[in-house]
């Protein structure tokens, strides 16, 4: 099917202002009309971080290039799995790595359709030009924000709450991660934009923030404004944005 809109993209990463290197990893990737966008965000203050997000990311990339029409959902689960799986092999290879871990982050679009994987507390936001209004796709796999779903804690608690950036899922970790797969695909429409982070982003802009700098705006200025103004927040984290907009497609 010939999709209605037509798609622009953009990444970028920083280092921050605090941390000599950076473990994050983004890629975009595109085979059989399908494209798959990736972020990871390997473990700060642990031997490895950069090592786990780039052998991750680059292994959900080979997964996806070996046969991209897989059903979508088992698609990036299997690609999150391999990453895994890839992670855990370089462990053995090099114990000194034995604790490293990272987030991920796979977003697949088909036409106008978008299916999403995620494991961490990286995010992605669909938001909407019109309103501006957001829609936070992922759910934080932390102590803190298990501890909002409980009713323990309120998100205004949480956000500035000592313990909210300790993961209770990671990649490479000895057990399997909780893989989340949307259900069912998003149906993009022109007008929209998906927003991928790490948190060194969401550490220091709030969503209403990031929903009002993202629209009306190119990606390439998207991911360099959002990036500047979490550096002149502290950039205590590395930082890596990848911003994608749907607009009506051209005959």
């Amino acid at each position: 099917m010939t999709p209605r809109t037509s798609m622009d993209f953009h990444a970028a990463s920083d280092v921050g202002l605090v941390r000599e290197n950076n473990e994050d990893y983004h890629d975009h990737v595109a085979g059989s009309g399908r494209d798959l966008f990736i972020l990871a965000d390997g473990m700060g203050g642990l031997p490895g971080g950069e090592v786990a997000s780039s052998v991750a990311g680059r292994a959900a990339r080979d997964h996806f290039l070996q046969d991209p029409l897989v059903e979508p959902r088992d698609l990036l689960r299997g690609a999150i799995l391999a990453a895994h799986h890839a992670c855990q092999e370089t462990q053995i290879l090099r114990p000194e790595l034995s604790q490293m871990g990272t987030t991920l982050e796979l977003a697949l679009v088909d036409g106008d359709s978008l299916w999403w994987g995620h494991v961490g507390d990286s995010r992605q936001y669909l938001i909407t030009e019109a309103t501006p209004a957001f829609r936070q796709l992922t759910t934080d796999q932390t102590v803190v924000q298990r501890l909002v779903d409980e009713g323990r804690l309120s998100p205004a608690e949480a956000r500035n709450h000592p313990m909210r950036n300790l993961l209770n899922s990671v990649v490479g970790s000895e057990s399997d991660p909780q893989i989340e797969v949307c259900r069912e695909p998003v149906e993009v429409t022109p007008g929209e934009y998906l927003i991928m982070c790490s948190d060194g982003l969401t550490d220091l802009i709030d969503d209403e923030e990031i929903a009002s700098m993202t629209v009306s705006l190119p990606p390439e200025q998207v991911c360099a404004d959002l990036i500047a103004l979490a550096k002149q927040r502290g950039g205590h984290d590395n930082i890596t944005v990848q911003a994608i907009r749907w607009s009506n497609a051209t005959s």
